[in-house]
């Protein structure tokens, strides 16, 4: 009986121990500009962002930018000067000119900041969209928290886009709304009309991005994936009495340099 009582007491100690968390110790570069801009022929996608570099474990809300002179350098030719529409919130009046070099210059207190200069790349195009049937795996934990594997069925959406001289890497982004609607029901008389509504899914900032493989000659990108969609649309409506009845999806294709 006296063993018993040892082991047991063993093993209390090892799962004890196991709920121990660890905070390592981080390095952290007070004063840092952390700089978040996106540049398309698109005026209303332009913009550039200024804040202040913050700890990993602080709780402090983002310092914002004050003061700070935001420009668009034409390589050997024009200035493009930036507004600030908010604090530290910058856009730009024009947009680049496709096959011309320009960076990204920013000047705040006693500091200049310049990026790599790059070529604005041509209007991209798709060669080829289409759809698969997808068996998804997921991992969820049980209530005994042990993971299970779960396959769901899914339609997922898919690419081609060519490769040339002067175009060879993307990025996609997406939006998908789904439509859906709802019969009320009848009291007294007839039914009443139908309900409609829709509901959004982004992709939440993700950078699906798509160029040549390595060591290839192939002159376009293939079979790069989207986003999958589940077939049955009630998982992503809020109410059981909510009937999907299809979807309209918006993909974003840009053409970006290396």
């Amino acid at each position: 009986m006296r063993k018993r009582l040892i082991y047991m007491a063993l093993i209390v100690t090892l799962f004890v121990s196991c709920e121990e968390y660890y905070t390592p110790d981080l390095d952290e570069v007070p004063g840092l500009l952390v700089v978040e801009s996106h540049l398309t022929n698109d005026p209303s996608q332009n913009y550039v962002r200024l804040s202040m570099a913050q700890g990993f474990y602080s709780q402090e809300t983002t310092e914002k930018i004050v003061g700070a002179k935001v420009e668009l350098v034409e390589v050997g030719s024009q200035v493009m000067k930036a507004t600030e529409t908010s604090t530290g919130y910058f856009t730009f009046p024009q947009t680049p000119v496709v096959g011309r070099t320009y960076l990204l210059r920013i000047t705040y207190g006693k500091d200049i900041y310049e990026s790599e200069s790059a070529i604005m790349p041509p209007l991209p195009q798709i060669d080829t969209l289409y759809t698969r049937h997808k068996i998804a795996k997921y991992y969820r934990t049980n209530a005994y928290g042990i993971p299970d594997l779960i396959e769901i069925p899914e339609r997922e959406i898919y690419i081609d886009a060519p490769i040339t001289e002067k175009l060879e890497y993307y990025r996609f982004t997406w939006k998908a709304i789904i439509q859906w609607f709802y019969n009320p029901p009848a009291l007294e008389g007839p039914p009443p009309p139908s309900l409609y509504g829709w509901k959004t899914r982004y992709d939440n900032g993700l950078f699906n991005l798509a160029g040549p493989k390595e060591f290839s000659n192939s002159d376009k990108v293939r079979n790069h994936p989207i986003l999958s969609l589940n077939y049955d649309g009630k998982i992503y409506l809020d109410s059981a009495t909510q009937i999907p009845s299809g979807w309209i999806v918006i993909i974003d294709q840009y053409g970006i340099t290396k």
